[in-house]
């Protein structure tokens, strides 16, 4: 199973809080970099981009990759993002401990999007929907 979420926060600021809580968690992991590909549309075109992705590869107690980037949807508003690619019946419960840790760490949870960048993205972008229902899917409350 994939997953992917919307989240209210920047990659960069969720890189730090994601490493500070693997750490305390104790979990083996390495940090690197990488590249995700998309489109957004201008004047009904659509125009190629790439987003900087913040990887941490988790290697004890279960292995699975954790990308962290910003996908920008406008000239002035991006959708800071994570995604775990590859998650399985032996790494699940890790997943969860790290999510879990992770929203606890941060000022708000992070499928609430501010009204100022709900306003930013576009009111009716479906992102914040699918923010609750990715979460909602692993089991945290929304």
């Amino acid at each position: 199973m994939s997953w992917k979420s919307p989240v209210s926060y920047d990659a960069q600021s969720m890189s730090l809080v994601m490493r500070e809580v693997l750490e305390e968690m104790g979990y083996e992991f390495e940090r690197g970099h990488s590249q995700k590909y998309g489109t957004r549309t201008m004047f009904v075109m659509p125009v190629p981009t790439t987003s900087y992705v913040f990887r941490f590869t988790v290697k004890k107690p279960a292995e699975f990759v954790i990308d962290l980037y910003d996908l920008q949807l406008t000239q002035s508003a991006f959708v800071p993002h994570i995604e775990i690619p590859d998650i399985t019946s032996a790494n699940i419960n890790a997943v969860r401990a790290v999510l879990k840790n992770l929203a606890g760490r941060l000022p708000r949870k992070p499928w609430h999007f501010t009204f100022g960048q709900r306003l930013a993205i576009g009111l009716l972008n479906p992102e914040f929907h699918r923010a609750k229902k990715a979460w909602r899917r692993l089991g945290f409350p929304t």
